[in-house]
């Protein structure tokens, strides 16, 4: 047993069940101890092991790196300082950061290596393309080191080059993907034709999904035979994200066949000053239902339901009068039951009005008390409407709710929007409420009106004790000052292009 198994194993059992000989140490490791014994005998031989292998450790080579020199000047101090404090904040300001960057880059200035870092690391997602963005040349050799950021930067490069060919045949299958995404934005027949030969078929799942992600540019009926037989796909995710894109194209053979659906198993009544009956009937599960991506199962609801709701998801708004002879904002009001009991539709109106962005089956929707889910209609709404839905949201201390609609808001704020979101901000942060979205203490920061910041920033040191004593609240708080420093410091044309 070697003098450092001795040591390992009087640690382990303990100094005074394992005595620690010095006879059993090398020679030169016992000349270091000071002559104690015990415990203190151990940690010294322990501590003179160690010192011996950190001096026996082979040097690496180094390989020296032809870096070009930093062409780009430095952001000011004032700036770098105001920046490192947005980003010390202990709820993450990712959009106030990105509306920096976005700043630094239209100046044509560049980040310290320090401050590129903790941007770097303070931001995550497509939001790492602002910080790819606002690197040199020099930072991009650097950071390409690091195979995290390699292929991102890469694409970034390539990003704004004329498509390559050698991509599609050579590449990996992200670079296929997007080599494909860039010829549809500029070549769509060209694109199709890559696909003609079936070759892609024969790629694995992910790689066949990404293509048809690629597709959902300039999405278009001569896509449909393409989507149509990935219907029958192999892989469970590519026939569902297939089915998707059909179900965004109003002429195509799956909506069709949505049509047909609801014409035989949605009857409505029209009733004499008050709103129409309507009556869903049962939709028995089939193969050509599951190959159209119908749900054999539910969790919630019994499934012939939800295969109903899903066919009223599908179907383009503003044909719904064709087909049973009432509008969607109309079926929305309906008295509506299943198997006689009554149900609601407004989950799948909600995906429709989402869907084919039709502003008066939201505007009928968010009239509605019980409107599950009004995030995804905010942006179809007038301002009268949002703000009249917002406060019913509040009132009934849906917060979660107010949340999600203001996530949705423009990147831009009105002074008006500024002062609702501060005032909602107040509500949702009284005690016991909790927010999981750790964006949206982001927001207002970053999309505030900059004529209404101190108002905003008043509205907000009003709130009562316990607000103000939220570690939310007060981060806002502080990231609107930071805001107002940023504006005094930068042109208030730059803030506001940012």
């Amino acid at each position: 047993m070697s003098g450092f198994d001795d040591v390992v194993r009087a640690a382990a059992l303990g100094a005074r069940n394992r005595p620690l000989a010095a006879a059993s140490l090398s020679a030169p490791v016992a000349a270091t101890l000071s002559g104690a014994d015990g415990a203190e005998r151990v940690l010294e031989a322990a501590a003179a092991h160690a010192a011996a292998a950190r001096t026996s450790i082979p040097v690496a080579s180094a390989t020296a790196l032809n870096l070009p020199a930093h062409p780009t000047p430095v952001i000011d101090p004032g700036l770098a300082d105001v920046l490192t404090r947005i980003m010390a904040l202990d709820h993450p300001q990712d959009e106030l950061i990105v509306r920096v960057l976005r700043l630094v880059r239209r100046r044509g200035l560049r980040l310290p290596p320090m401050l590129l870092n903790r941007a770097a690391s303070a931001l995550s997602g497509d939001d790492r393309e602002e910080v790819v963005a606002v690197m040199d040349e020099r930072d991009r050799a650097v950071f390409a080191l690091d195979e995290r950021w390699a292929a991102r930067i890469r694409r970034f490069a390539q990003r704004d080059a004329p498509p390559d060919p050698a991509r599609w045949e050579d590449g990996d299958a992200q670079e296929r993907a997007d080599h494909l995404a860039r010829l549809r934005r500029t070549d769509p027949d060209a694109a199709r034709a890559l696909l003609a030969d079936g070759a892609w078929l024969k790629a694995r799942a992910p790689e066949r999904e990404q293509i048809l992600d690629a597709l959902a540019i300039g999405l278009g009926p001569a896509d449909e035979q393409i989507l149509e037989e990935r219907l029958d796909d192999r892989a469970e995710a590519v026939r569902g994200r297939a089915a998707e894109l059909l179900s965004r194209l109003p002429s195509s053979a799956l909506i069709a066949r949505a049509e047909a659906l609801a014409e035989r198993h949605v009857v409505v009544t029209r009733r004499a000053l008050r709103a129409p009956a309507v009556e869903l009937h049962d939709i028995e599960m089939t193969d050509a239902l599951a190959r159209d991506r119908y749900p054999a199962k539910a969790h919630r609801t019994s499934a012939s339901l939800a295969r109903l709701e899903e066919v009223i998801a599908r179907i383009p708004t503003w044909r719904w009068p064709d087909l049973v002879g009432i509008s969607a904002a109309e079926l929305a009001r309906a008295r509506t039951r299943c198997d006689g009991q009554k149900v609601e539709l407004l989950v799948p109106l909600v995906r429709a009005a989402t869907t084919w962005r039709d502003g008066e089956l939201a505007a009928a929707l968010a009239d509605l008390n019980s409107s599950p889910a009004p995030a995804g209609l905010f942006g179809l709404l007038d301002e009268p409407r949002r703000e009249a839905l917002l406060h019913r949201l509040i009132a009934a201390k849906r917060y979660s709710a107010v949340v999600t609609c203001t996530l949705s808001w423009p990147s831009e704020l009105t002074a008006e929007q500024s002062r609702i979101f501060a005032r909602s901000l107040i509500a949702v942060t009284r005690p016991g409420s909790y927010i999981s979205d750790s964006r949206w203490w982001g927001v207002l920061p970053a999309r505030c009106a900059p004529e209404a910041l101190d108002e905003v920033l008043d509205i907000l040191r009003g709130a009562p004790p316990d607000t103000l004593s939220d570690l939310r609240a007060q981060t806002v708080i502080t990231a609107l000052e930071l805001r107002r420093e940023l504006l005094e410091l930068t042109d208030r044309t730059d803030q506001e292009a940012s």
